[in-house]
């Protein structure tokens, strides 16, 4: 409960004017931890919402085939599925079971397949992509803690990943299917998917403080961001498929024999639409 007033009240800040005192500290906070922040023109952005969901990445529709990156973020780890574990974290000894991960025991088409671990932080965009052309087979909504996915924490709790808050997203390409884990997190503690009609009502259900005003504002964002509240299934590459509200990860699993990570991109940044195969 802790986290979640927490999270509330970072949200009802960052939806202050930049005049606020509280946007000020925050976004002083923020550049500590990235020296060209200290470029930012802050003329830009009336909140420090605004901030976090900015769009300033221009993406090639044209590049078809690949696998991108769904976020702007770091590679914690990635590399093949042992039997059902993935080692998500840099800290080698720290893993987690894929059935765990999506609540389910159906999960005999990923043993041995690969997995990536993104972790966004509060310098990054906070919006996702679509990584190929795609269409989304099924979503479940996992409720959970909203514990902080910081890498700091990712070395260390091993159970992390499937205590927290989650969606699991079932994914079909041209040729393969894969699935997306957004992966919530403390802060504003909220995940909005374009491809699920409940999502803005899950934010919501989980909110102590401030609910209609959080309702009002993902709403008009979503319309803002997305166009509309119309639920959609199929994704051109690089189509947005959704919001995170402050930091957090994502997870990808593929099944075996269909793609590899470039595991040279383990421990670096990743940009939005960068290849990660």
């Amino acid at each position: 409960m802790l986290r979640q007033l927490y999270s509330d009240l970072v949200f009802y800040f960052s939806i202050k004017h930049k005049n606020n005192l509280i946007f000020k500290i925050l976004f002083s906070f923020i550049k500590l931890f990235n020296s060209n922040l200290n470029k930012v023109n802050l003329k830009k952005y009336m909140t420090l919402m605004d901030w976090f969901l900015r769009i300033d990445t221009k993406l090639n529709q044209s590049n078809k085939s690949g696998f991108y990156s769904p976020a702007n973020g770091k590679i914690i780890n990635c590399g093949s599925i042992r039997k059902n574990l993935i080692f998500y974290s840099s800290n080698k000894k720290i893993n987690c079971s894929i059935n765990q991960l999506l609540n389910s025991n159906d999960y005999s088409k990923y043993i041995d397949g690969e997995f990536c671990n993104i972790y966004l932080s509060p310098l990054n965009y906070h919006y996702f992509i679509s990584p190929m052309e795609m269409e989304v087979k099924n979503i479940k909504y996992i409720s959970g803690d909203i514990k902080t996915v910081s890498e700091l924490k990712q070395n260390k709790d091993k159970s992390l990943f499937i205590k927290n808050e989650r969606y699991i997203v079932k994914c079909k390409s041209k040729n393969f299917e894969f699935i997306l884990i957004p992966i919530g997190a403390i802060g504003v503690s909220a995940i909005y998917l374009k491809c699920f009609k409940d999502s803005i009502n899950n934010i919501v259900k989980r909110t102590i403080l401030f609910k209609k005003l959080k309702q009002n504002f993902i709403s008009k964002k979503v319309i803002d961001m997305f166009g509309s509240k119309v639920i959609k299934i199929k994704y051109n590459v690089f189509e947005k498929l959704g919001l995170f509200l402050f930091g957090s990860t994502i997870i990808i699993l593929t099944q075996k024999n269909t793609i590899k990570f470039n595991k040279q991109l383990i421990g670096k940044k990743v940009n939005l639409g960068q290849k990660l195969i």
